[in-house]
């Protein structure tokens, strides 16, 4: 029996076929992924229940499923919100606020935080209440002087925001929203106090929710191999409990 070869057109279609079912993939895997946020250690940055889309060539180029960098590019910066390996277990991807650079020393005294011996500037904001009834936005007042471009006049609804103060820090990467609770730092006094030197290679992250997240100040420094990429859109939301779908949240620029 002869052997049959595949024509030219017949050749162009097989491509054609596998390109289109490993297109996908292939982006998903080089340059783009979509997360969904488990907890409530970013809010009021980032939501339970938000899908957020990770640009995985903010910084570089990495050999998917590895912690290659083949290239790397793009300065990573103190404010900058990234997607990583968890170095405890990396087969968990984490989501947190990088603070501390390579060579700084980072302190957290209670809710205060300290780069390399100087008080980040902090600024203190006002949660107003719900806008409307059965709303899933707050309105709040933001600290006069600041520059109000690029920020929204309300803020999405999280659960138990009347015992939460809000504030402001200035990092490298402008103003942020960061939460932490009136009560006491759940965080023991003396280790609140440690001093961290970030060494070099290595990231000192937290979380914006600073009383309810796990970060730097318990399992150490992110190496700068394990991230992922940087957070950046939320593709949609969807509430646990309450209203189901956040449509305000589409589309939302993650800063």
């Amino acid at each position: 029996m002869s052997k049959r070869y595949l024509k030219r057109s017949e050749r162009w279609w097989v491509f054609f076929v596998v390109l289109v079912v490993l297109s996908p993939l292939w982006v998903r895997g080089c340059f783009l992924e979509n997360f969904k946020i488990p907890s409530a250690s970013m809010v009021p940055t980032l939501l339970i229940g938000d899908y957020i889309l990770v640009n995985k060539v903010a910084y570089g180029f990495r050999m998917p499923t590895t912690k290659i960098w083949l290239k790397n590019w793009g300065q990573i910066k103190r404010g900058d919100v990234v997607v990583f390996m968890y170095p405890p277990d990396e087969k968990v991807a984490y989501v947190k606020r990088v603070v501390g650079l390579p060579g700084d020393k980072v302190q957290v005294v209670g809710s205060e935080l300290y780069l390399n011996g100087k008080k980040v500037e902090e600024y203190f904001a006002t949660i107003q209440g719900v806008r409307s009834h059965a709303s899933d936005l707050l309105d709040y007042q933001r600290p006069l002087g600041l520059d109000q471009k690029h920020f929204l006049p309300s803020l999405p609804y999280f659960e138990k925001w009347q015992d939460m103060l809000l504030k402001e820090e200035k990092l490298d990467a402008g103003f942020h929203h960061t939460l932490y609770s009136k009560e006491a730092s759940s965080y023991d006094a003396d280790e609140s106090r440690r001093e961290f030197v970030v060494p070099e290679g290595q990231l000192f992250v937290l979380g914006d929710n600073r009383d309810n997240s796990s970060d730097s100040r318990t399992w150490g420094m992110v190496p700068r191999q394990n991230l992922i990429g940087r957070a950046w859109v939320v593709l949609f939301s969807l509430q646990h409990q309450g209203i189901p779908f956040r449509p305000h949240r589409f589309g939302h620029v993650i800063h």
